[in-house]
């Protein structure tokens, strides 16, 4: 299941497997240039350290040169990461920012929930407690991962995913090409 098939069921609408969510169309793009859109944190879920977060920033930095990491989610989203820009604001924005990245990093929150929504490669660093159901959408390019399995898991799981959707886009080291 998934927090859409439970609203199904709660209007009577069961279905077999989780259903996929299908979100509006929002107009414009941000830029014309790939960018990263980065939700640091969630205001329900257990969150990493602001640490694991920016240590995430800074290898997007050399793994995606000259991407711009957004960072999206609620005006009150503290400012604290260094090499990024800051795109905060009502919940239309965060659908048009999700909607045209080229990537999403977000805990388990309204973020990766509107990765979902517009099957946006999202990588998703999760807390440890099991919880992690209500994110099965299908046809959604996604990487879950516990934070606790830290930085440099989280990081390699990004550039496994990144390499497999945008080979000529991001920088990857001669010696870690395995493909």
């Amino acid at each position: 299941h998934n927090y859409f098939g439970l609203f199904m069921a709660k209007l009577g609408l069961f279905t077999a497997s989780p259903p996929a969510l299908d979100l509006p169309h929002v107009a414009g793009a941000l830029t014309s240039a790939p960018y990263i859109a980065l939700q640091p944190s969630s205001s329900f879920a257990h969150n990493p350290p602001h640490g694991f977060v920016q240590a995430v920033v800074d290898a997007l930095r050399s793994l995606c040169p000259g991407w711009p990491v957004i960072v999206v989610g609620s005006p009150d989203t503290p400012r604290d990461l260094a090499g990024v820009e800051y795109r905060l604001g009502v919940p239309v924005d965060l659908l048009h920012h999700i909607r045209n990245a080229a990537m999403v990093l977000s805990p388990r929150s309204a973020s990766a929930h509107i990765a979902a929504g517009y099957r946006r490669p999202a990588c998703i660093w999760l807390p440890d407690d099991g919880m992690d159901w209500h994110l099965d959408y299908p046809d959604w390019p996604c990487r879950k991962l516990p934070f606790a399995a830290g930085v440099e898991r989280f990081v390699d799981a990004i550039k496994t995913f990144a390499r497999l959707s945008w080979r000529d886009n991001i920088h990857v080291d001669a010696s870690e090409e395995r493909l």
